[in-house]
């Protein structure tokens, strides 16, 4: 089966100041307790990261006691899951392009990792990955450089635009996840 690319808005200062640290660490030492402690303090503002829907005082007993799904939902803090920007199933061909027109040119799609080497923050096994507001104003300056200059690539690359520029125009970062 084909992985999905979703992408988010996402409130990546909040993230940064509140949860990031607790969440590398959490994965690295597989202790899922940090992120039970957040989810309980915050859990009228948390959802489901699937359904969106708002998750129930019983939502331990929904839930695999694992620092992953764990961070899945405390995540939910920082963006809607509803409201996803991402390339869906096309990124592959975007991504391929990417890759080769660019050094780097992958990380315009996806990001950074939280976590450390072998221990990233993976809900979904596929891939996670963060983008600060700056580094999506950035990856939107490369590519529109990049289509200037190769503009045959514009149609190929116009959803990647479309996703980086959402993001910019709300002064938001990004949270991908396959």
């Amino acid at each position: 089966m084909p992985m999905e690319h979703k992408a988010f808005r996402f409130d990546y200062q909040r993230f940064s100041d509140e949860l990031e640290s607790t969440l590398a660490n959490a994965v690295t030492n597989n202790d899922p307790e940090p992120l039970e402690w957040f989810i309980e303090k915050n859990r009228s503002d948390l959802c489901d990261p699937n359904e969106g829907e708002k998750i129930p005082a019983d939502w331990q007993s929904h839930t695999e006691r694992d620092p992953q799904a764990y961070g899945d939902i405390a995540l939910t803090q920082y963006y809607d899951p509803l409201d996803t920007i991402g390339l869906g199933y096309d990124w592959t061909e975007i991504f391929d392009i990417l890759d080769k027109e660019l050094p780097g040119g992958k990380r315009l799609i996806l990001g950074r990792a939280c976590g450390t080497p072998g221990r990233y923050f993976d809900p979904g096994r596929y891939g996670s990955y963060f983008q600060s507001p700056l580094q999506v104003k950035n990856n939107l300056t490369v590519l529109n450089k990049l289509i200037a200059d190769k503009p045959v690539l514009a149609e190929k690359l116009r959803p990647v635009a479309e996703m980086l520029q959402k993001a910019a125009e709300s002064d938001s970062g990004l949270y991908v996840t396959f």
